[in-house]
């Protein structure tokens, strides 16, 4: 599990462990928000854009089931 803490959210932390070569940059670039954290709709843009791909032992939560910090679920 990438999301460490469990707050529906990835941060660049969490996604170094998976990601061991991901940059600020490259999270910068991912971070439409601009809050420092990636949600589903930021990784899924990231999935369908080729920039984050599937990491040996890892899942990216389906986006159905993942909890909005915003509110609610996406």
């Amino acid at each position: 599990m990438i999301d460490v803490n469990g707050d529906g959210n990835y941060s660049f932390p969490e996604l170094q462990v998976a990601m061991p070569d991901m940059t600020i940059d490259g999270f910068t670039a991912l971070d439409a928000y601009g809050d420092g954290l990636l949600d589903a709709d930021e990784i899924t843009v990231g999935i369908e854009a080729e920039l984050l791909l599937p990491v040996d032992g890892y899942q990216w939560t389906p986006r159905a089931q993942r909890p909005c910090a915003r509110g609610g679920f996406l």
